[in-house]
């Protein structure tokens, strides 16, 4: 199993509370594929650098998960039809736990 990141865009007109029960289908979701969720974030409601499906603004949601790979096609397909969902993106999380501006990891010394 691998971490990965999705990241919903909700349609603000179509789901209600802003998007919390939405999020908790999501979880439902990546259970019954087989996954653990590390992590769920709200991350309000943002601008859009161009619109989708004449949209201008989204409710934007990160879910940090871990699901087999096999199973990432599955749910990548399974909001592809969703009419709350205007855009939906998975990553491999892989940020480094100890990030500094000159890309040096320090010395455990420091």
């Amino acid at each position: 199993m691998k971490k990965y990141e999705a990241i919903f865009i909700l349609d603000d007109q179509k789901v209600d509370d802003n998007g919390n029960a939405f999020a908790k289908k999501a979880e439902a979701t990546i259970a019954e594929l087989g996954g653990s969720v590390a992590e769920v974030v709200n991350m309000g409601q943002r601008q859009m650098a161009y619109m989708l499906r004449k949209r201008s603004t989204g409710l934007y949601w990160s879910i940090v998960c871990e699901l087999p790979e096999s199973q990432v096609v599955v749910f990548k397909e399974r909001y592809r039809l969703d009419e709350a969902v205007l855009h939906l993106e998975v990553f491999i999380f892989d940020r480094p736990e100890k990030f500094t501006l000159n890309n040096r990891v320090p010395d455990e010394r420091e």
